[in-house]
């Protein structure tokens, strides 16, 4: 699959654990430390990318990633997962974040880093 065609050549994603926060395709810094859901699946979806993995992850693989050993009824799981991705595709991601038979991934055509420091 191409890139967006409003993506910049080479888009890359860098996700730096420990200060909680992404530098963005188009370049610009934000900070996650206070949206931890959304912290925890754009971890989830950049590691596997990051990892060369070309499935997507399900949408309850993302829930029990996003909001870990929480009991949550099945529509509410769902609808907390859409505003979490709705945020994340908000915030820059929105032509990278891709929904598939298979599950969510980020587009295969952006280069995902993660740094652990």
């Amino acid at each position: 699959r191409p890139a967006p065609a409003d993506a910049p050549a080479r888009a890359e994603l860098v996700v730096e654990l420990a200060a909680r926060r992404c530098r963005l395709p188009n370049g610009s810094w934000d900070d996650l430390g206070r949206h931890g859901a959304m912290w925890r699946i754009l971890v989830a979806l950049a590691g596997r990318s990051a990892a060369g993995e070309r499935a997507g992850l399900k949408a309850d693989a993302l829930v029990a990633a996003a909001w870990p050993g929480e009991r949550i009824l099945p529509d509410a799981a769902t609808n907390r997962l859409y505003v979490a991705l709705s945020g994340l595709r908000a915030r820059g991601l929105r032509a990278w974040i891709l929904r598939r038979d298979d599950g969510y991934l980020l587009d295969p055509a952006l280069r995902v880093r993660v740094d652990e420091g």
